[in-house]
């Protein structure tokens, strides 16, 4: 009895996870995490590999995007 209890609550469980992630719709970036026009058009215009990387990495530098260390310092 104790294992078709908890089966039953593990399938149920799952069940109920696996219908949210199929029927929920997928979500987008906010806009701040989004290319600009601009920035989107000097990415596309260049045509050499490392040009398109050194753009990418100076847009990235903009993010607001903070990581914290174990220690509980930010780094920017």
């Amino acid at each position: 009895v104790a294992y078709l209890l908890a089966f039953h609550i593990c399938f149920v469980m799952f069940s109920w996870t696996y219908w949210k992630s199929i029927f929920t719709p997928p979500a987008s970036p906010c806009k701040k995490f989004q290319l600009s026009y601009s920035d989107k058009q000097r990415y596309e215009m260049e045509e050499r590999p490392d040009a398109q990387k050194q753009i990418l990495v100076e847009i990235a530098k903009k993010l607001p995007i903070f990581t914290r260390a174990q220690s509980g310092g930010k780094f920017v």
